[in-house]
């Protein structure tokens, strides 16, 4: 029997009692005594393997094959046999598994293909002889996952796992298929699917070993999930505190805390821990080695990195530690031995980033071609698309090969998006962006100088709050205290500064999107910041910055100013071409043509043909016809592959067509074969930069001039959505002339209005040139006062302009014609002044063609003749002209003294209606008042009435009770009111009269916002009339009418009287209501 404990390997032996040890790590060199001893003691197979490995670990493969094979032979398995009395299957399946192994491992290490498929073939072999032993073992199926995995084929691999995940381990439940692939879905990035299946297994087996977690702690990590990944560490290390890997996971952590010096300590101290638990696990002898480096220990990384090499026992460990091998040469200078240790890193692991990121900076270091820089790096962003350290590089990189911008453009975006708080990610964006997308570029640089902002008012906080501790320290007069507190103070922190760099770039895009001001703060923040730390400041640097300033200077128009600086820089750095150039390009604004040729021929003696200065000799001298002495700027470079160059050969060539537009035919052959090699440079230049938005508008133009309408709005138009793009950073005015150009060729005039508007706005209308483009097309429209107005403008502008001149004169010529062939209506008042403003045209437009003619063809490049027609033309109109004149004054002098006529017409009637008007309305009021003083006398009559009738009934009421008292008993009836006719008729009489304390009738009431007094006056009268008339009809006796005349009575005298005051009273109060109450009505 054999037992294996704490690194002894025991084989028992059978005639005795007592057993051997074999020590695992210190086996002897030559292994036939164990052999010898494995095989006359009849041992199991599980102690051949477990020799057999101790051999392997000690890097005597020779030897473990050897125990293998012997393993295998009949002999030896026939001895075991009798002894155990069983077939050793499994057993003999292990050992097959494990050389099938073996020369799988030493067939991905061998380099020789034919060596390589020889090992290969000798492990199939092995895998076949244990699959036929035993169909139901695990072991082979595992076997071939691992070999499918060294073939780099994960899905053969995942699939052999997913077989031997139906099969068993020696008759029993296994769950390795599980973990490996959980591990296999963990390399592929499926961190969810591999968590899963971790769990699984500790569900199945909950008192699995502690790696199991370790797994699943490595799947948070990786996730991101930082606290489920420290939960599941702390979870390892309470089943075996001793777990390096745990220990290891949990320093990584901490180093990644938002709290570095705290994050530091804690993840030294775990590191610490990890070392003694296991003073050879590679990973932490790599992370010592790391940590060493970052402390300029290179010597102490170094020999730690060696450590981890010799303790790793997979290529990916091994491939770590070469890589840091890599960078402790590189850190010590030790370029060759960095690049070879980098290059076997490589090897062992391809898709490993950092030895891709040591080789560029191995390039970079030494000089090489920026391409290989650049390749590497790109393969480090393939495998961490966020890495800083190699994006940083690669943008550096990139101005050199432009070809490949857009290539990683995207993978700078996608980790400044998921780093916004990294200002130097943000930056280098900017820089990138900032040739092709400007705004995107400012936006991004904006983002940086935030944080910037931000960090240095985070620093400024703090050793705010350390100085307050510090002053409260003192103000306690506590020795005691201070000294135990002074330790826990920090030094203040120095303050941050913000780049140079970043404030001069962004002032420059600031400045290109108008905000001039804030580019001038901003680039005086960055002279300050140059002042601050000049040790960082280049002698480039500080040229450009005052460069810039310069710039400013000129755009908020402090000229002189930015001549001195311009001067200035050229006498400091005679070599820079710009400041030479800017002199010029102020001198040609200026109109002072020979100062801007003088300052441009200087920067081509100092540059020595500088492309730059060429093209601005040329374009002066485009400027002023000389189209031969610009061929020859250009010619001084041809051939030159500079894009700003060729673009300017192709424009000069599109400048120097024929003077006559009009010979479009395809027989002139010269003005074609000016036109397409124009086409070919700017080709040339689209090819280089396919972006290049001039040269897309110098191609539509060639295809215009070709007759090609269609395809160069295209290209036109493709231009535009370019411009759009740039947010304003980009203006092409000649891009909106060009379509401006096509319009009108189609004679769409309001389109080409629209285009050649656009064009004046970004010359802030002050250019004459698009001036007489409008004008152009305002003519051809008919609209001529708008294309006088136009050229007006655009003369004001340039004088000496001989076109616009000669345009003036030719559309204030047939503006007058027009004019006095126009059809006006009789009498109408704009006749007479449109006829005397075009005499007046007339009269400009003759003195202008004559100064033109005077000038003679050499100055105005016009033919004499044609000058001369025009000129004689108004001469001959202007008699007419003055004739209609004359007639249109006549017939307004006519329309005048008619209108004056209707005038004086029109006031006389004006006068009698306004008298009539006045008559009437004196009438009106006259009857008003009429009326009014009739209601009013009618009201007092009426008051009168009323209080003789009151005094009549005292009266009959005094006259009754005197004859009541001079009648006796009758007398007395009566007044008691007894019966008989006359009683009855005294009653009816007196009934008439009303007592004052009564009222006549209750009117009814009327709410507070009853504004209908209408209502209110019917009723009063209503009421009034029924008062009036019911005594009446009680004072009638039945029978009046049938009573003979008799002598009337005293009393029947009173009746009558007081009938007739009645009836007058009616009247009166008829008079009221009808009359008297719409007229007070009115009043109110």
């Amino acid at each position: 029997m054999a037992e294996q404990s704490e690194g002894l390997l025991y084989v028992a032996l059978h005639e005795h009692n007592e057993a051997v040890a074999l020590r695992q790590h210190d086996l002897p060199r030559d292994p036939e005594d164990v052999l010898n001893l494995l095989s006359s003691e009849a041992a199991p197979l599980q102690c051949w393997f477990d020799t057999a490995k101790s051999y392997l670990s000690q890097d005597q493969a020779a030897a473990f094959v050897n125990i293998v094979q012997e393993a295998q032979n009949e002999e030896t398995l026939q001895g075991i046999r009798n002894y155990f009395h069983r077939e050793p299957l499994f057993e003999r399946v292990q050992l097959l598994c494990a050389l099938a192994a073996y020369y799988t491992e030493a067939a991905r290490a061998e380099r020789d293909l034919q060596e390589r498929a020889r090992l290969g073939q000798q492990a199939e072999q092995f895998i076949r002889q244990a699959e036929g032993l035993r169909s139901s073992e695990m072991l082979p199926s595992m076997t071939r996952g691992f070999m499918a995995m060294a073939r780099n084929e994960p899905h053969a691999a995942m699939l052999e796992y997913k077989r031997a995940e139906k099969l068993r381990h020696n008759g029993n439940i296994n769950h390795a298929p599980l973990l490996a692939q959980a591990a296999l879905h963990y390399t592929n990035g499926d961190l969810s699917q591999s968590i899963q299946l971790y769990a699984q297994v500790l569900r199945a087996n909950p008192a699995c070993p502690p790696e199991v977690r370790l797994g699943i702690a490595a799947c948070y990590y990786r996730a991101g999930k930082l606290e489920a990944a420290t939960a599941a560490y702390n979870r390892v290390l309470q089943l075996d505190a001793s777990s390096a890997d745990a220990l290891l996971g949990l320093a990584v952590i901490k180093f990644g805390s938002s709290n570095v010096q705290e994050g530091l300590n804690a993840g030294l101290q775990l590191l610490q821990r990890a070392f003694q638990a296991d003073p050879t696990h590679p990973g932490v002898l790599c992370a010592l080695s790391h940590f060493c480096l970052l402390k300029g220990q290179g010597q102490q990384a170094l020999q730690l990195a060696q450590a981890a090499l010799e303790g790793s026992d997979t290529d990916r460990l091994r491939g770590v530690a070469l890589g840091l091998l890599g960078r402790c040469h590189h850190a010590l200078g030790d370029l060759a031995a960095a690049q070879h240790h980098y290059a076997q890193a490589i090897r062992l692991d391809p898709k490993a980033p950092l030895p891709h990121l040591g080789t560029a900076q191995v390039y970079l270091a030494t000089g090489g071609d920026p391409t290989n820089s650049v390749s590497e790096l790109e393969l480090v962003l393939n495998a961490l698309p966020g890495n800083p350290d190699a994006l940083w590089l690669l943008g550096g990189l990139l101005p050199v090969q432009p070809a490949r911008v857009a290539k990683t453009l995207q993978a700078h975006r996608e980790a400044a998006q998921r780093q916004v708080d990294n200002a130097s990610l943000q930056q280098m964006l900017g820089e990138l962006l900032a040739a092709t997308e400007p705004a995107a570029a400012l936006e991004a640089f904006s983002r940086a100088l935030a944080l910037h902002s931000k960090k240095k008012k985070e620093v400024l906080e703090r050793n705010e709050a350390r100085a307050s501790k510090r002053a409260a320290l003192d103000a306690a007069g506590d020795d005691a205290l201070a000294a135990q507190l002074e330790g826990s103070i920090e030094q203040d922190e120095p303050v941050p500064v913000v780049p140079a760099k970043l404030l001069n770039n962004t002032a420059v895009l600031k400045y290109r999107a108008g905000a001039v001001g804030e580019a001038m703060a901003l680039l005086n923040e960055a002279e300050a910041s140059i002042k601050a730390d000049p040790s960082k400041a280049t002698a480039l640097q500080t040229i450009s910055m005052g460069y810039n300033m310069a710039r400013l200077q000129e755009a908020t128009g402090e000229l002189k100013n930015a001549q001195q600086m311009y001067r200035s820089l050229v006498q400091q750095f005679p070599g820079y071409i710009d400041c030479y150039l800017r002199l010029s390009a102020m001198a040609k604004a200026a109109g002072d043509m020979a100062e801007a040729q003088h300052w441009a021929a200087q920067a081509t003696q100092q540059a020595g043909g500088h492309v730059d200065a060429q093209a601005m000799l040329a374009t002066l001298h485009m400027e002023r016809g000389d189209l031969n002495a610009a061929r020859e700027c250009v010619g001084r470079v041809e051939g030159s592959s500079d894009p700003y160059m060729q673009l300017t050969h192709a424009n000069v060539v599109m400048a120097a067509l024929p003077a006559d537009r009009s010979a479009r035919n395809p027989a002139d052959k010269a003005r074609r074969d000016y036109i397409y090699k124009a086409l070919h440079m700017y080709r040339e230049v689209l090819k280089q930069q396919p972006d290049n938005i001039y040269a897309v508008n110098g191609l539509g133009t060639c295809l215009a001039e070709l007759g090609h309408t269609t395809a160069a709005k295209q290209a036109f138009d493709e231009v535009m959505r370019a411009s759009a793009k740039t947010k304003g950073f980009v203006r092409l005015p000649e891009m909106y002339v060009n379509l401006g150009n096509l319009w009108l060729a189609r004679q769409q005039y309001n389109d080409a209005l629209i285009m050649y508007e656009h064009a004046s706005k970004l010359h802030n209308h002050k250019n004459a040139q698009v001036l007489l483009y409008m004008a152009r097309a305002q003519h051809d429209s008919g609209d001529h006062l708008a294309a006088k107005r136009a050229l007006l403008k655009a003369l004001h502008l340039a004088p000496s302009d001989i076109k616009i001149r000669f345009n003036l004169a030719f559309v204030l010529q047939e503006w007058a014609v027009k004019v006095f062939k126009r059809k006006y209506i009789s009498g109408d008042p704009a006749k007479l002044k449109d006829y005397s403003d075009a005499e007046s045209a007339l009269m400009e437009a003759e003195k202008i063609f004559n100064q033109l003619h005077a000038l003679g063809k050499d100055a105005t490049r016009i033919e004499p003749k044609k000058v001369a027609l025009h000129a004689q033309y108004c001469h001959q109109q202007l008699p007419s002209a003055a004739n209609l004149v004359r007639q249109a004054h006549a017939e307004q002098a006519v329309v005048q003294s008619q209108q004056k006529v209707r005038q004086a017409e029109l006031a006389a009637a004006e006068a009698q209606r306004k008298l009539k008007e006045d008559t009437a309305s004196a009438a009106r009021k006259a009857a008003e008042t009429r009326k009014m003083q009739q209601a009013h006398r009618a009201l007092e009559d009426s008051r009168q009435t009323l209080e003789q009738m009151k005094s009549n009934r005292q009266m009959a009421a005094m006259a009754d009770t005197n004859e009541g008292e001079g009648g006796g008993k009758g007398g007395s009836k009566r007044k008691r009111g007894g019966g008989g006719k006359k009683g009855a008729a005294g009653d009816d009489m007196g009934d008439f009269y009303v007592d004052d304390a009564q009222p006549i009738e209750r009117l009814p009431k009327a709410h507070k916002d009853d504004a209908d007094v209408q209502v209110r006056r019917q009723h009063l009268g209503a009421a009034v009339v029924r008062q009036a008339v019911a005594p009446l009809h009680r004072a009638m006796p039945p029978a009046w009418a049938a009573r003979q005349p008799a002598q009337p009575s005293r009393r029947s005298l009173q009746s009558l009287i007081a009938c007739s005051r009645l009836t007058r009273f009616l009247d009166q109060t008829r008079l009221i209501l009808t009359e008297v109450l719409p007229l007070v009505q009115l009043q109110v």
